[in-house]
Order: C-alpha cells, then structure tokens, then sequence
C-alpha cells in the first residue's frame, strides 16, 4: 500500500505540474495591449493566436485520446513536450503573426497541450480510476493555475522590457519544468482493453447519442470564455477604468476558472455530469448579462471575468467523467472528441467577438449557450424515457 500510495502522489504530482507549462494561453490576454499598442496587431490576428490554441487543442486530445487507449501515456505526455519546444523554438527565432498562430498557439500551446493532457489523465485514471471526474478536474485545474502568477508577471515586466521578451522568459522556463517533471512521473503500461471486441472507431462512438449530445453542451459552453479572456483587459482600458481592474479581471476568470474545474469533476462524480454542465451554461448567460448591463463599471469588469471563468473550466473538469459514461470501453478516445468540441467553441468564440467588438461581442458569443440548454432539455427528456442513460 505505501508503494500504491507513493506511485499515486508521484503520477499525480507530476501531471499537475506539467499542465502548468501549456496553461500560458491563457496569459495572452495579459500581453493584449502591449502587443498592440507595440507591434500594431491587428485585432483579427490577436484573436486568432489565441484561436489556434483550441484548435490544435482539439486534434492534439483526438490523437492524443485515440493513443492513451493503446500505449503507455508518459510516452505521449513527453511527445507533448517535444512539440512544445519546437513549437516555441520557431515562433520565438522567427516572431511574426504566421508563426504565432502557427507554431506558438495551434502546436506548442495547442496540439502539445492535447497531447500532454490526454496522456496526464490516462495515466492518473490508472492509479486512482474510483474517481476519474476528480483527476480531470484536478488536471485541467492545474491548467489553468498558471495564469494566477503569470498574469501579474507579465503586468510587471511587460512595461519594463518589453512583452516579447516577456514571454519568451515565461515560456523557456516553463518548457524546461515540463521536461523535468516528466522525467520524476514514473512509467504506467498502457490500458489493457477487456473486451474481446475491436475498440469503436471514433465515428462509431461520435454517432452515441451520450456523446454527441455532450459535444453540443460543451461547444456551446465554451465561446464565451475563451473571448473573455483576451478582452477582459483591453475592455476596462477602453472603458478608462482602474488599470488593476483588467488585470483583476483576468486572474478572477483564473481563479474561477481553476475552482470550476475542480469542482465539476468533483460534483460530475456525486451529482451526475449533466447537471453541472447546464449549470455552467447558466454561468455563460451570466457573465454576459454583466459585461452588457454593467460593463463601464468596476463591480461590473470583475463580476463577468469571475462568472466567464466558470464555463472556460467547468466543461473540461467534468470531461473525463462524461466520457467514461458514454464509452467505458474507449474513456480516453470519447474524451478526446469531446475535448475537441469544446475546443471548437473556444476557437470561434476569439474570431467572432474580435470581429464583432463592443460590449455587443459578449452577447452573440453567448448565443450558444441557449442552445446547449435546449440540448439539456432534450437530454432529460430521453432519460426519463429510457432513451439515455444518466451521464
């Protein structure tokens, strides 16, 4: 049992600590005014480097998922790392828009994240599999953690030496973490599947209604977050507000976004995952009623980067306990494809509020959100019918 116990810290410890490297997304909104006000970004192209992140996300957990159901996970944690580095390596000697969206978010940050957080939750599933919704949830969270500390880092040296070297020196250190810890987490076999059967393929298991109801949910939960986080900063400028408001804002979202993860996989395990899911639709609506109704003032800045950080963490940390639901056979493959959606909804969520602009963006980014809550009715309809299984 001690030996248990201590493979367990060692594998658990060792996957939070290297989601940390790739949670620097979420600092981008940090960087934001300095990228514009330095460099002349377009507003279009800042949201797409943040966009190419869930978008490499979503195929990096596709491929990651399908591999974590057939080889030994620290393997595609540390393929993860490798593209990390390479992806940083190019965007950081050749900075411009391309390779930014390219190499710095669509594959360091993106398909190396994927990979990283598929492999982390298979090999923490093996050692605690009682209680998958809180690995998830754990994993996720950790995630998101990084931006606690970054965004005040950037906040401080940003004006000093300039936000590009800024995040050079950020994601340098953090890349050589991920590489340490990975060389402390001790190796797990791959699963072993049971069943006689071939596995489903992932169109086999998209077509399950438990499944592909859930990328719905989790599509439409997504938008609004992920544009909230690189407009929660140049929002209160615009609105000449306090300038610790934004930033305030922004580690609000993180702080909340980190809780709701922890606390979806957590209540995902004792309350059943549908129910928080449309819980964090809720919080959707919320943030943008705040940004619409309250958005020129403090109390108003705060409140909708605390209520947006809900759905950018409430989905991801009850993820591994939907999944496991639908196909217990595939875990990891459905929460790939279900990560993938959700990444969907955080790529476009950036693009059309950039587009769009004003305090009107939050609304239309949210729009989703009504239909993932139709998408819940439908989901209680069929269960009490005996259609679908409780998820």
């Amino acid at each position: 049992m001690p030996h248990l116990a201590h493979l367990a810290l060692r594998t658990l410890t060792a996957g939070l600590v290297l989601q940390l490297a790739f949670g620097l997304v979420f600092a981008w909104g940090s960087f934001v005014p300095f990228v514009r006000s330095e460099w002349h970004w377009s507003p279009i192209l800042i949201g797409a480097v943040f966009s190419g992140t869930p978008f490499g996300y979503g195929v990096g957990t596709l491929v990651g998922g399908r591999l974590a159901d057939r080889l030994p996970a620290r393997q595609i944690c540390w393929l993860g790392v490798a593209v990390l580095a390479v992806g940083f390596g190019i965007a950081f000697i050749f900075p411009t828009g391309f390779t930014f969206v390219v190499f710095y978010s669509a594959l360091a940050l993106g398909f190396g994240g994927g990979m990283a957080l598929t492999g982390a939750v298979a090999v923490a599933s093996r050692v605690l599999p009682q209680s998958i919704g809180m690995v998830g949830g754990g994993l996720t969270a950790a995630y998101a953690t990084s931006v606690i500390f970054e965004a005040p880092l950037v906040a401080l040296l940003a004006p000093r030496i300039g936000w590009f070297l800024t995040l050079r020196l950020l994601g340098l250190g953090m890349a050589a973490v991920a590489a340490l810890v990975l060389l402390w987490m001790p190796p797990i076999p791959a699963r072993i599947h049971s069943s006689p059967d071939p596995p489903s393929s992932q169109i086999q298991l998209i077509r399950r209604t438990t499944v592909w109801t859930s990328m719905l949910m989790l599509f439409s939960s997504a938008t609004l977050g992920s544009y909230a986080a690189i407009d929660l900063v140049s929002h209160a400028q615009a609105v000449h507000l306090p300038s610790w408001v934004g930033t305030g804002a922004l580690v609000g979202l993180a702080l909340s976004n980190v809780a709701s993860r922890l606390l979806g996989g957590f209540f995902a395990d004792r309350a059943g995952a549908d129910r928080v899911l449309a819980t964090v639709l809720l919080f959707v609506l919320l943030g943008a009623a705040l940004m619409v109704f309250l958005g020129s003032t403090t109390v108003g800045v705060l409140g909708a980067g605390l209520a947006a950080g809900v759905p950018v963490g409430g989905g991801p940390g009850l993820m591994s306990k939907l999944a496991a639901n639908s196909a217990p056979e595939s875990p990891h493959s459905v929460f790939g494809i279900l990560f993938a959606s959700f990444a969907s909804g955080a790529l476009i969520g950036p693009l059309i509020g950039e587009a769009i602009g004003g305090s009107g963006a939050w609304m239309v980014v949210a729009a989703p959100a009504f239909g993932g809550l139709a998408v819940f009715w439908l989901r209680v309809r069929m269960r009490r019918s005996g259609v679908l299984q409780t998820a």
